[in-house]
């Protein structure tokens, strides 16, 4: 995932939150969520509707990437 395009960061702070309160929320692990952050790794489907639902954003505004193997990768990664 691209980091640039990668805006959980960005509306985690602008909720105010810490990365804690939002595992602690959501049953992430804190490990994970640092990396859908960082744009290490990309969330499942089912994560990003639950943080979707979390931020009350549309997974497109958390999460959408130009190019056109991004859906092609979330569907890969949702199969795992």
């Amino acid at each position: 995932m691209n980091k640039k395009l990668n805006r959980l960061k960005s509306v985690r702070q602008g909720y105010g939150l810490k990365i804690e309160q939002v595992c602690k929320d959501t049953n992430i692990s804190y490990s994970s969520m640092r990396q859908y952050e960082g744009g290490y790794r990309t969330p499942r489907l089912e994560t990003m509707k639950i943080l979707s639902d979390y931020y009350h954003k549309s997974i497109n505004e958390l999460f959408l990437e130009t190019g056109d193997d991004y859906f092609e990768r979330v569907k890969n990664a949702d199969a795992r």
